[in-house]
Formats: C-alpha cells, structure tokens, sequence
C-alpha cells in the first residue's frame, strides 16, 4: 500500500512540514486568501470534514499522545486526492513551498481508517 502527503519543503517550530490544510488554514486565519480563496478553502474543508473522519474524534488524545504525528492519505483515494490541486494553487499564489511525497512507509502508524493513516517519523 503507499500513501501520498502534500506538506510544506520546510520544517516548523516543532520541527515537522506541515500538511496543505495547515498551511492554507494558516492563511485564512490571518486573514491572506483573498475572496476567491477564501470561499474554495471554507467549502472544500466543509467538503472534507463530510467525508474524512477526524482522528481525534475516534481517540480525543491522540495528537497530545503523538504530537509530531502526521496524515497521509492512502494513494487509492482518489476522490479525496482530486480535491488537493485547489490548495497547492492557494499555496502556489503565496508562493508557499510545497512538495507531494509518496510512501509505503509513513512511519509508525498510529491511526488508520480507509481513507489514511496518522504516523509518527521513525527514529
């Protein structure tokens, strides 16, 4: 099985690349996406969390459990992947780096449904 990521080329505070929701998240809370953006970003991450299940709503603790955990979605769901293009342009126009990585080894999985898994690096 392999799993694709789309994250940011470089590492944040906490020493991780931040996936494309948090990154384009980032930009409407401080208020960048310009009107256009901002109504795709509102409707596409309503349009996720319809259909992605939340892993902390499954086990509440777990990104204090695994702070440097990350997602990554399985490379057959393709309904969800087809909706990442309308991000990266988001990131593209703020000329924010990004870089798509497929795995077969996310790193220790400590999530998974269907649709992704949540891992931490390996050491």
């Amino acid at each position: 099985m392999q799993y694709v990521r789309f994250r940011a080329t470089t590492v944040n505070r906490r020493g991780i690349r931040p996936g494309v929701f948090a990154l384009v998240n980032g930009l409407a809370r401080d208020g960048r996406l310009s009107p256009v953006d901002r109504r795709f970003w509102r409707s596409a991450n309503d349009w996720f969390a319809a259909r992605v299940i939340d892993p902390a709503s499954v086990d509440p603790g777990i990104f204090i459990a695994h702070p440097l955990s990350v997602s990554w979605f399985d490379a057959g769901a393709e309904d969800l992947l087809d909706r990442i293009p309308g991000y990266l342009r988001i990131l593209d126009r703020h000329g924010i780096g990004w870089e798509r990585r497929v795995t077969r080894d996310p790193g220790v999985v400590v999530y998974s449904d269907p649709d992704q898994v949540l891992a931490t690096p390996r050491e």
